[in-house]
């Protein structure tokens, strides 16, 4: 019973205990059982054809083995080595008694003082790994069958579970190795983004500033190219991370209940124009069941959407393009009967008379910078539209895929998992945009930069408003002066030699006077969740790189109109606020700008292009600046279908339809 229980604690040790912890409880149990002053556990190097001894227990008193028994050849111990290939054990109850087959044997055993030894094999898959070794220094030991037993099937359990414990080490490891290459990945994306930003940063706002000069009207085309090429270069680079992003796991879903009828009714304006100068025929169908309220990243989707059906409208001749949209599994509404938090799965269908595509470029069609050779004719886009999408959708829980037959078009398609939502509670639209002046008022900044052409364009833009402009290129410098200069903002680079901007920003708002001053980061980070790092660290604010000189100016007049106290603010030119702009006036307002720029930032807003937009207002010096600010405002926000109403109510639809393509 004894040696029963003995087995029955040996084998529940080596299932629930680590692997260490197991073997070491299996050779006491075996020691003591036995009477024995020492067990080993020792494995076989086939490579080398050694011994190594991995494992072993020494009753009190006895002197260990483990360091001096290394690498000790096979044929120190050849006949007990042989023996142990077919048969299952070797029991030796006095050396000196050894046949004369085992003198080797003999000689080894007797060098460390060892009277009787038992031996069993440690097996598995018909490969002997090692043996256990049960030895007695002090008598001979009369070991008998059942003790045999008892320790070979230790032996079997210790074979299975080195096995085990070898097949999670490799894991153990490869999953180590991965999350290494991921982090590698991680910071090479961090960086990659922070060095090809920062330099665009300066090209594209340097061009802009210059564009402002009214010396050099002459050159406007010029400096547009450059500031075109640019945004072209940094579309590029964003699309690149994206993948990289997405390839590396760092992007993740961002779920909100959304309006799905407005997105699709959307969708349907931003591309009736462009379908128009085409001569193409845009539909959008919705099948009565589709709930106007789901959950899902709305951001993302939009963005498949948007993809998918530019590249039909790009791809397609003549004829039409349809976007179809219906639910695979119908369910109540939420008014009605509790449907409210009911999972369904949505299907998104954009299909064309356009090309086609053959079959044998099928498998380009998701391959990141692979396009077909209709996509190469066309000598538009980069090949990431595409991939990126796919990924969105199966982040989202989807997979797109593709029915096409040449000179017949193309139908892509996809299902989503979305939950139904009961309609949020309406909060009145803002028709206004009402912002402070920032001029007049000799504030001071202090920009935090590694790099000199950074600090340049930040300081000749804000010295052009009136701000009073110190530099640090470092967060140390930057901690100095503003302890000495105590300016009301910093403009903080996040990533910078000896103290980056993140520690630098803690350090100062871990102090009274720091809790009021207002710090933005400049950031040229390609991951979301670095910028709520970024926020959580004490920023009061941030501002992505490339960075437009509207976006700064709309943070200073947020930040500056909240956080100079009234006893410090100058008594001359008191603070005023910014005109309201409503519809009407706006539409008034644009019919004094030239048709032929209108027409231009129709056409961006029926392409989502919030960059070019942005772009273009900033190329008419003759735009007020409220207005212009507040066009800027809304293609940072994405809310193309109000430009655009708005545009062509100063146009007249005759005009934008019209319009030379």
């Amino acid at each position: 019973m004894e040696r029963e229980d003995c087995l029955r604690a040996i084998a529940r040790t080596l299932l629930e205990k680590d692997w260490a912890t197991a073997v070491h409880f299996a050779m006491e149990q075996l020691g003591l059982l036995f009477g024995c002053q020492r067990v080993h556990v020792i494995y076989h190097d086939p490579a080398k054809d050694c011994l190594h001894m991995a494992e072993e227990w020494c009753a009190v008193g006895t002197a260990p083995r483990l360091s001096t028994f290394q690498g000790v050849p096979v044929a120190t111990y050849p006949w007990i080595w042989a023996n142990l290939q077919d048969s299952d054990g070797v029991l030796v109850e006095d050396v000196e008694q050894m046949p004369p087959e085992a003198e080797m044997d003999k000689v080894s055993l007797q060098f460390d003082l060892v009277k009787s030894i038992l031996v069993v094999p440690m097996v598995k898959d018909a490969q002997v790994l090692g043996y256990i070794s049960m030895v007695h220094l002090h008598s001979n030991y009369s070991w008998n069958p059942e003790e045999l037993n008892l320790a070979k099937l230790v032996g079997q359990f210790l074979a299975i579970a080195q096995a085990r414990h070898q097949a999670e080490t490799t894991l153990t490891q490869a999953k180590e190795a991965a999350d290494a290459a991921n982090r590698a990945k991680t910071e090479f994306l961090a960086s990659i983004s922070h060095e090809l930003r920062t330099p665009l940063n300066a090209i594209i706002g340097f061009s802009q500033l210059l564009h402002r000069d009214p010396s050099l009207a002459p050159h406007r085309p010029t400096l547009d190219i450059i500031n075109r090429s640019g945004e072209h270069l940094l579309e590029l680079i964003n699309d690149i991370l994206e993948m990289s992003k997405i390839e590396a796991g760092r992007t993740t879903l961002n779920e909100k209940t959304i309006d799905c009828h407005r997105l699709l009714d959307n969708l349907q304006a931003l591309f009736q124009l462009r379908t128009q100068e085409k001569q193409l025929l845009l539909q959008v169908e919705r099948s009565p069941e589709v709930p106007q309220w789901i959950k899902t990243d709305g951001g993302k989707l939009r963005q498949v959407l948007i993809n998918l059906l530019a590249n039909a409208i790009k791809f397609t001749a003549q004829g039409g393009v349809t976007l179809k949209v219906k639910c695979l599994t119908t369910t109540k509404t939420p008014q009605s009967d509790g449907g409210e938090g009911a999972s369904i799965w949505l299907h998104f269908l954009v299909s064309d008379t356009g090309a086609g595509i053959a079959s044998h470029e099928m498998h380009k069609l998701f391959v990141p910078f692979a396009q077909t050779e209709t996509g190469l004719k066309s000598c538009q886009g980069n090949g990431l539209g595409l991939p990126i999408s796919q990924k969105f959708v199966q982040l989202m829980g989807g997979q797109i895929q593709v029915r096409s037959k040449v000179d017949q078009g193309s139908a892509f398609f996809f299902a989503i998992p979305v939950q139904v939502m009961a309609a949020p509670h309406s909060t009145p639209e803002i028709s206004a945009a009402i912002l402070p002046t920032l001029d007049h008022y000799n504030q001071k900044i202090l920009v935090v930069d590694d790099r000199p052409e950074s600090r340049l364009l930040l300081r000749q833009l804000l010295t052009s408003l009136g701000f009073v402009v110190q530099e640090a290129e470092n967060g140390e410098m930057a901690i100095a002066l503003w302890e000495s200069w105590q300016p009301q903002v910093i403009l903080m680079d996040m990533q910078m030699p000896v103290l980056d901007g993140r520690s630098a920003t803690e350090k100062i708002k871990a102090t009274p006077q720091g809790q009021h001053t207002v710090i933005i980061a400049l950031t040229a980070s390609a991951f979301e969740e670095e910028r709520t790092e970024i926020l959580a660290a004490g920023c009061d604010d941030f501002l992505s790189k490339p960075f437009r000189p509207e976006a700064l100016i709309a943070l200073l007049a947020k930040h500056l109109a909240v956080s100079l106290p009234s006893q410090v603010q100058p008594l001359a030119s008191p603070l005023r606020p910014f005109p309201v702009i409503t519809a009407p006036s706006l539409s008034e307002q644009l019919t004094t700008t030239p048709p032929s720029w209108r027409q231009q930032m129709a056409k961006m807003a029926l392409e989502c292009n919030d960059n070019d937009l942005i772009a273009l207002v900033e190329s008419l010096p003759t735009l007020s600046p409220s207005l212009a600010h507040l066009l800027a405002t809304w293609a940072r926000e994405y809310r193309f279908e109000q430009i655009f109403l708005t545009i062509e109510s100063s146009l007249g639809e005759a005009t934008l339809a019209g319009q030379p393509s």
